[in-house]
């Protein structure tokens, strides 16, 4: 499955890299065409030391919990202090206050761009009530009422950028579970494709070792798959295979896993059953199965099943219990079909 915190981590390094350059140019370059005091190139650096402080905090995870706080700190942490000696409301780095939720969302989510939004509405009225405090080392007056109007602007501009980032957010999370639920269900029958029953079947072996629980794998395979394609083609097979999916998925519990292992083959994993119950979960998907009528054919199916197990004790790997599984599929296969049995 895609690891979209790894994808959102790579998201934060990113912007903050983006930070650092932008504020560094700012320090470095405006000032060979603009004439500034020396406090901008000072507050300016100090900014780029916390940047790269917060980046390397970042890079080696060291709060990853705070992972998209750190985009918040970053973005008031370089435009508050230019601000206040800048004019406040009134100063050229105040259009950037808006920015900081939008990007807040997409890496840290609609609670953290709610929180990070109503945080900077705060500073904006700080800016109003303190604005004849607040230096200007600008010159650039203005009055009482362009500051409230600038005010009221950037807060409505705050809750418009906080709501695309919010939209942003969902649009990327609903997204990526597509992506996710494409890279481990079989489009075919619905039920889990290899990678993604692997995934939740080595899970649960782990669960299984640690509680000293049972568990059982059920290698299930339709039998005469291939003649069935060859004779009624191969929407027919498809169609088959659907139904073999459904049917299964009938006979099981929530907590069970069913996947297509491949081809004409399909795979469980039982939490919490022994050898014995797992006989009669094969037993009546075996009946269901073959009571099934499939298609305009009325094609008639059978299924051979192999069964392994793990009843406590030292655990070998998921890829074990499959083969012995195999095994006794292929056992099956050569005395008959239409049947299960346990591995030895």
């Amino acid at each position: 499955m895609l690891d979209s915190k790894k994808h959102n981590h790579k998201i934060n390094l990113q912007f903050i890299k983006v930070c650092f350059v932008v504020t560094l140019l700012g320090t470095l370059v405006r000032p060979l065409f603009i004439d500034l005091p020396f406090i901008f190139t000072g507050i300016g650096l100090l900014n780029l030391l916390s940047i790269l402080v917060i980046y390397v905090v970042v890079k080696r995870h060291w709060c990853q919990r705070f992972e998209a706080l750190s985009v918040f700190l970053i973005g008031v942490g370089t435009v508050t202090p230019l601000m206040v000696i800048s004019g406040g409301i009134n100063s050229q780095f105040a259009p950037i206050i808006p920015l900081i939720p939008l990007a807040t969302a997409l890496i840290g989510g609609v609670r953290m761009s709610m929180v990070v939004s109503v945080l900077l509405i705060g500073l904006i009225t700080l800016f109003v009530v303190f604005h004849s405090q607040v230096a200007d080392f600008t010159q650039d007056s203005s009055s009482q009422a362009k500051v409230v109007s600038r005010a009221v602007w950037y807060g409505l501009t705050l809750c418009a950028t906080c709501y695309f980032g919010i939209f942003f957010y969902r649009r990327n999370q609903y997204l990526q579970q597509q992506l996710e639920k494409m890279a481990t269900m079989d489009e075919l029958t619905g039920v889990f494709n290899r990678r993604g029953f692997m995934a939740l079947a080595r899970q649960q072996l782990t669960m299984a070792y640690r509680n000293q629980r049972p568990f059982c794998i059920i290698l299930l395979d339709i039998d005469h798959f291939k003649h069935i394609n060859d004779t009624h083609g191969h929407d027919a097979g498809d169609m088959c295979l659907s139904a073999v999916a459904t049917s299964i998925d009938n006979e099981l519990r929530e907590q069970d896993i069913l996947g297509r292992y491949g081809g004409e083959e399909f795979i469980l994993f039982l939490p919490d059953t022994n050898l014995q119950q797992s006989k009669r979960v094969a037993e009546k998907i075996r009946r269901a199965i073959a009571l099934m009528v499939t298609g305009d054919e009325g094609l008639r199916l059978t299924v051979t099943q192999g069964i392994a197990g793990y009843e406590g004790g030292n655990l070998d790997d998921i890829e074990h219990y499959i083969s012995l599984a195999d095994e006794a599929l292929y056992q099956g296969k050569e005395s008959g079909r239409n049947k299960w049995v346990l591995s030895a």
